[in-house]
């Protein structure tokens, strides 16, 4: 991991904390769905390159 993804992992932390509990759930809920949308389209530019 890079200077610069550790420091914005450590700035995500410390907003995490600082957040009401309710809140909490909603951000995870936001970053799984940037996760997933990530990774299907990952898995979508893989399946394009194996059917060239």
């Amino acid at each position: 991991m890079s200077e610069k993804e550790k420091e914005i992992g450590k700035r995500l932390a410390e907003a995490f904390d600082a957040l009401p509990a309710g809140s909490k759930e909603y951000f995870l809920g936001v970053a799984d769905g940037i996760a997933l949308m990530h990774a299907r389209k990952e898995q979508e530019k893989t399946e394009e390159e194996k059917s060239a």
